[in-house]
């Protein structure tokens, strides 16, 4: 991923299996956005990818073992992290919640849902 642009989707996939996460991940439109560094904070070197890996490795400290194996599965209740980015022109950080859930896709198959859960804003 170094070297990729600023303006460039991260390989999300990519992403997830270098952490170990054993299901696909879908972000919410809101969560995206949030996320997403304006102009000003890419030129200072703020990138999604970055932010995407930190909120995903965070997320991924409240898996919990499945049945003694070494495989982790999130808490069947979801699992819901604070998390703080940086927003600008006007440096800030700010603090809200990410909701983690089990939803099924449009296959039938298990994916990671994340959410805003409070306005960032």
């Amino acid at each position: 991923m170094s070297g990729t642009s600023n303006n460039t989707e991260p390989d999300i996939d990519a992403i997830v299996s270098a952490l170990g996460i054993l299901y696909p991940v879908r972000l919410s439109d809101t969560l995206h956005e949030v996320l997403k560094p304006n102009e000003f904070l890419s030129e200072l070197g703020i990138r999604f990818d970055d932010r995407l890996r930190n909120m995903l490795s965070t997320i991924k400290e409240g898996f919990v073992p499945s049945n003694g194996i070494p495989d982790e599965k999130l808490p069947e209740t979801g699992l819901i992290v604070p998390f703080m980015v940086t927003q600008g022109p006007f440096i800030r950080e700010v603090q809200f919640g990410i909701k983690a859930e089990l939803q099924k896709d449009d296959d039938g198959r298990s994916e990671l849902f994340l959410t805003v859960i409070q306005d960032p804003n």
